[in-house]
């Protein structure tokens, strides 16, 4: 893995907005009919569509994790247990991340993407039901002047 990172790091200056998709094994240097297997879905995903994509990518999850934590972090006990599916699911994909450093089969990602949709589903509903309880201030009454004064 380290020797493939080396190879990938002088194309990914040569052209930092990526190849093409699925070109990575190919400008990686692999010969014609060589064996393509690139474990890093990082180093596939950069050399595919370059250093934005790969930070866009990383911030997607990046995001959603984010998000997930800190309305766990914020919330206050519940009965709710769809919103209890947070914590799995943010770690689910913490595991994901970690796992596409060494795997860099993208035949999994259809789920993943289900689950970061369930995510910002489950984030929406906890903002909505946070808004929801906090009470809104009463409207100040005008105070009447006591006759004769002023």
């Amino acid at each position: 893995r380290g020797n493939k990172f080396k190879m990938a790091f002088p194309v990914l200056l040569r052209n930092p907005i990526g190849h093409g998709a699925g070109q990575s094994g190919d400008v990686m240097g692999y010969g014609a009919g060589d064996f393509v297997a690139i474990d890093s879905y990082y180093i596939s995903i950069a050399l595919d569509y370059g250093i934005l994509g790969l930070a866009l990518y990383v911030a997607i999850f990046a995001m959603v994790i984010g998000a997930a934590v800190a309305v766990m972090l914020r919330a206050r006990p519940t009965n709710d247990r769809e919103i209890g599916l947070l914590m799995p699911l943010a770690t689910c994909l913490c595991a994901f991340l970690v796992i596409r450093g060494v795997f860099g089969q993208p035949d999994i990602h259809p789920m993943i993407f289900m689950l970061v949709g369930m995510v910002i589903a489950l984030v929406s509903r906890a903002k909505a039901a946070e808004a929801a309880e906090v009470p809104v201030a009463a409207p100040v009454k005008p105070t009447r002047r006591p006759r004769g004064a002023g």
